[in-house]
């Protein structure tokens, strides 16, 4: 039995299982806590960023919204005074507008109706390009503020672990 006792006393630690130096751990603890500052003005900048972007995609939801509203009036409108126009006007009216005593006032007529309705339609395309567009603008600053939200949660993910490190070291620190 002595001999295995003196046998283990012989079989030096491995490195792999000893505790760092002191100075060492100070070393490390240095480092981590320059990489800490670094991740916690980066985490700060996102931050900021997150919170421009925030406030474009609040004004592009504002744009958006009001160019919606916009259109759906006119539109609406537009609905109502056609509907209105065949409701109101009994067939036989309706038919004498269609037929007149010659070509040219059926012609004048006819682009009296084309005037109006591509006036309107004019407006409701002007309307519905605008409001497509601000609804482009409000989905490119939707993905833009979901991209800078990853950035910070990735930074604020490595600020934790940043962290848990420094905890890890500081009770290291107080060991040796």
């Amino acid at each position: 039995v002595l001999a295995l006792t003196g046998a283990a006393a012989l079989v030096p630690v491995t490195a792999a299982h000893a505790e760092p130096s002191c100075a060492d751990a100070r070393q490390q603890f240095v480092v981590n806590g320059e990489a800490a500052e670094k991740v916690a003005e980066q985490l700060n900048d996102a931050k900021v960023d997150r919170a421009k972007v925030a406030k474009t995609v609040a004004a592009a939801d504002k744009k958006a919204r009001a160019a919606t509203q916009q259109y759906g009036k006119v539109a609406g409108d537009f609905k109502k005074v056609v509907a209105g126009e065949l409701k109101n006007a009994p067939a036989g009216q309706f038919a004498v507008f269609f037929t007149s005593d010659s070509p040219k006032a059926f012609a004048d007529r006819m682009a009296l109706m084309d005037y109006v309705a591509g006036r309107k339609g004019k407006t409701i395309d002007a309307l519905a390009t605008v409001r497509a567009d601000a609804v482009t603008a409000q989905g490119e600053a939707k993905k833009h503020l979901a991209a800078k939200t990853k950035v910070e949660q990735d930074i604020a993910a490595k600020a934790a672990d940043l962290r848990k490190r420094a905890g890890t070291l500081s009770g290291l620190l107080s060991r040796l």
